[in-house]
């Protein structure tokens, strides 16, 4: 076995880094609703950018 099992590509570590001025001073909101969590937004504290999706949750 040459290659080894584990792909990092779809890995993201606890700690965030804002993706337009690489500040690692950055909140995660997260968003629930009758405790299901229906999204999260990350704001970063140096430049404001905020990034993330709030998702509804589509019940039938």
């Amino acid at each position: 076995m040459k290659y080894g099992r584990w792909s990092y590509s779809k890995y993201k570590p606890l700690q965030r880094h804002c993706k337009r001025c690489k500040s690692s001073n950055v909140e995660d909101t997260k968003y629930f609703a009758e405790g299901i969590q229906v999204g999260k937004t990350t704001v970063c504290n140096e430049c404001g950018y905020m990034e993330g999706i709030i998702s509804e949750n589509k019940t039938t």
